[in-house]
């Protein structure tokens, strides 16, 4: 990435600016979200798989939809500042805004329903919203009083805010949402363990590789394997091993591999191939297929 912007980097930077384009902006901001959110640029687990991989078109994704809800530019906070047509009902907890305020939205047809707004401390905001050009209610909702506030613009206000508080914005008969909140809450979630098969079995000072897959789908797999070096040092590593299945690798990280039919040889790239006695390296790929996916059984891991 040094000396050059990736496809991702481009892709990242559109989404964090789509939003503020002006007239259609929301349709070019759900147009560059669409073209990285491909099956042929990411991943079954969501990552983007410029080659090998590469972080920043995950995080360019999800800030420019953050963007697309919230904007917190120029000391204001403009709320559903770029909502795609294509999003005509949702709701959003847990945006963050500059100056210290977290932010749930609820929609409706495209319409904003109702705003919450947390602030971090005592001050002033500005908020503003298509919501504020029509009739709407304002409250905090922590001692139900109605905070006074200005109109600086025609979808603007202004009010003044303290520290815990959370103020609702709503229209008129707009229904609280019961799973709405502006600071979200987090659920324990359950991940499955990878498939693990045996590893080859080397002498008592020799190195080893453990074979995994790590992620499957229809027509395809993300596989894992470790190195682990014996008793002793080692300057470099090649494992090899015979897919049973008709597996082929058409990507890989880690490692630089050849297959020939079913018969795969990995190599170490210059950065992982010394190990200390007892220390690890790994290699991931991805690798299609079209019937069973049963792992090698044949790992042989060769060591200089």
């Amino acid at each position: 990435m040094f000396g050059r912007i990736t496809r991702s980097e481009v892709t990242r930077r559109r989404l964090l600016t789509a939003g503020a384009a002006g007239a259609g902006a929301a349709a070019r901001a759900y147009k560059l979200l669409r073209d990285l959110v491909r099956t042929d640029r990411l991943a079954p687990n969501m990552f983007d798989l410029h080659p090998p991989f590469q972080i920043d078109g995950n995080f360019g994704a999800t800030a420019g939809i953050a963007e697309m809800l919230l904007h917190s530019h120029n000391g204001e906070l403009h709320l559903l500042p770029a909502l795609p047509s294509a999003w005509p009902t949702g709701q959003v907890a847990g945006l963050r805004g500059r100056g210290g305020y977290t932010v749930g939205v609820s929609w409706a047809g495209g319409q904003a329903d109702e705003f919450l707004v947390r602030a971090d401390r005592d001050g002033t905001v500005k908020l503003r919203a298509r919501l504020f050009t029509g009739s709407y209610t304002i409250v905090d909702v922590v001692d139900g009083t109605t905070p006074v506030t200005t109109r600086p613009e025609s979808d603007v206000v202004q009010l003044a805010v303290r520290a815990g508080h959370t103020y609702r914005a709503a229209r008129p008969g707009a229904t609280p949402s019961p799973t709405l909140s502006a600071t979200p809450t987090v659920s324990p979630t359950v991940s499955t363990s990878p498939t693990v098969s045996p590893s080859s079995s080397p002498p008592q000072s020799g190195a080893r590789a453990v074979y995994a897959v790590t992620n499957s789908w229809p027509g395809g797999f993300q596989g894992e394997v470790t190195v682990i070096a014996g008793s002793s040092p080692i300057r470099g590593w090649t494992v090899s091993w015979t897919f049973p299945d008709g597996q082929v690798i058409n990507q890989m990280w880690g490692g630089s591999h050849t297959q020939s039919g079913a018969k795969v040889t990995v190599a170490n790239v210059a950065h992982n191939g010394a190990l200390p006695a007892g220390g690890s390296a790994s290699f991931g790929f991805i690798a299609t297929l079209t019937g069973a996916n049963n792992p090698p059984s044949d790992i042989d891991c060769t060591t200089t």
